[in-house]
């Protein structure tokens, strides 16, 4: 028993120590305020009491059923610090977007579907592109980031109570100018991928980056006026029928 109890303190401190060095590396980069900090770790101080006097409960109990329970006991700790620090670092993974409709929520992710943290310059890329072009109500988009590739997809703003804003013509609207955005930013996602990961000098990645935004914009405002007059004809048709 005395080579388990060993273990079970060695395992419990090393699981301490990682907590404690996760949670000052996020205090470091200001993920977490000095009140979340100590809270955290005073949990994890109450938790780890927790399974130690579980421990000294089980000495009439065998070695293996001892075991058992003071790991379980420890899995659920694990599980409890984990599920927190997760929702900490998923934080810093969502970017507040100032859109011309209000707030948006920016999420990259990897082809996994994983939320992550974009490079700087994809960030920057991202959210010059949609201030420019960004005109219609968005709540959230996603931009999916590959190897030479980038898919943006944008989640509408729901709008009711007026049938102007549920019509078929003002939903077609919408749709035709979201597929456009999606599009043109789908088809220069190899070049936004060489920039970000070329090996380029920095003073040359921010001119190849300026250069190809300029451009992105340019094809997309381009494209929207191209569908504008015709959808403009054609929502205003469908909803002067409407009323």
């Amino acid at each position: 028993m005395e080579n388990l109890v060993s273990k079970i303190r060695t395992d419990l401190n090393a699981y301490q120590t990682h907590v404690s060095e996760k949670l000052i590396d996020l205090r470091s980069q200001g993920l977490i305020s000095e009140t979340e900090f100590k809270k955290i770790i005073v949990d994890a101080q109450l938790t780890a009491k927790s399974i130690i006097d579980g421990l000294a409960s089980q000495d009439k109990y065998t070695e293996k059923a001892t075991e058992i329970y003071v790991y379980s006991l420890l899995d659920k700790y694990r599980n409890k610090i984990e599920n927190k620090i997760r929702k900490i670092e998923e934080k810093q993974k969502v970017i507040k977007f100032p859109g011309k409709q209000g707030i948006i929520e920016i999420y990259f992710k990897n082809e996994a579907g994983q939320l992550i943290i974009p490079d700087k310059m994809d960030r920057e890329i991202a959210e010059t592109f949609l201030e420019n072009v960004l005109k219609i109500p968005a709540k959230s988009v996603t931009i999916v980031v590959g190897h030479l590739i980038r898919i943006l997809k944008i989640r509408l703003e729901e709008k009711k109570g007026h049938h102007f804003f549920n019509s078929n013509a003002y939903t077609n609207k919408l749709e035709q100018e979201k597929k456009v955005i999606e599009m043109i930013y789908q088809e220069f996602g190899k070049f936004i991928g060489q920039i970000v990961d070329g090996e380029y000098p920095d003073e040359d990645k921010y001119k190849y980056q300026n250069e190809l935004l300029e451009e992105m914009v340019k094809v997309a405002i381009d494209r929207q006026n191209l569908n504008q007059g015709f959808l403009d004809k054609l929502f205003s048709i469908l909803n002067s029928k409407l009323n």
